[in-house]
């Protein structure tokens, strides 16, 4: 009886997945171009959206879609409704981490899901995207250029979780992403690592050599683009459309 029953569940459990599935692929729209702009089409072929987009990426099964019009880079609905724009990083849509991806509002940086849904409110002038469940966020900061790299110093740093709350205060000289369970951070002028609750970790001087030798300065490096860049979309339209 036993065994039927799981035999049962995994059947409706398969057939749930598959309509779920196949519903989505019925109701999805699939970018087409038209005299140099892109534009929606359903799966039967009618035209949902008329061509209006530099670059129109896949809908997400989530119901967005990267595009860009006259003003840069969004993420827009199933109706063309401009859900959120996002930082602009690597001549593109910020990448989502963790399901949380960066966005910019009056020079103040938040997060939104994949739903395209504000989840943490802009309230920092810098942060990096998460990594193991916090994010390093700063306040006071200010972006400075080296090279061809935009790079942010000065300012207060601290961490913060998936809802926006403070999980260790914004007290360093700089901060850096968590990596199997512990971050760099600044204090005064001393380097140390820090565990996810902010207590200092203390390292033999083999280990600390050896972390030393793997750290890639470059990647410490704030490479996105600027709002020049953020138009040149050439980059990504032939890889990405093709």
């Amino acid at each position: 009886m036993a065994k039927r029953l799981t035999y049962m569940l995994l059947i409706t459990l398969l057939l749930n997945s598959f309509i779920i599935r196949e519903g989505w692929t019925r109701e999805r729209l699939i970018p087409f171009q038209r005299e140099g702009k892109w534009g929606y089409k359903d799966a039967r072929g009618k035209e949902v959206m008329s061509p209006q987009f530099i670059i129109a990426q896949d809908f997400s099964p989530q119901g967005i879609a990267a595009v860009v019009d006259e003003r840069g880079w969004a993420y827009i609905d199933t109706r063309g409704k401009v859900v959120i724009r996002p930082f602009i990083f690597d001549n593109g849509p910020d990448y989502f981490r963790e399901g949380l991806a960066r966005f910019t509002d009056n020079n103040k940086f938040g997060f939104f899901d994949e739903k395209g849904r504000v989840v943490i409110k802009p309230q920092f002038d810098f942060a990096y995207p998460f990594s193991e469940g916090l994010a390093a966020v700063c306040n006071g900061c200010k972006e400075e250029l080296e090279g061809e790299h935009r790079v942010i110093k000065e300012g207060k740093w601290g961490y913060v979780g998936k809802k926006g709350e403070v999980v260790i205060p914004l007290k360093f000289a700089e901060a850096k992403s968590f990596e199997n369970g512990k971050a760099q951070v600044k204090v005064g002028n001393r380097w140390i690592y820090i565990d996810t609750r902010g207590r200092e970790v203390q390292m033999s001087s083999e280990r600390l050599i050896e972390e030393l030798n793997s750290i890639d300065v470059q990647a410490f490096a704030l490479a996105y683009s600027s709002e020049e860049d953020m138009r040149n979309v050439n980059l990504r339209t032939e890889v990405e459309m093709e």
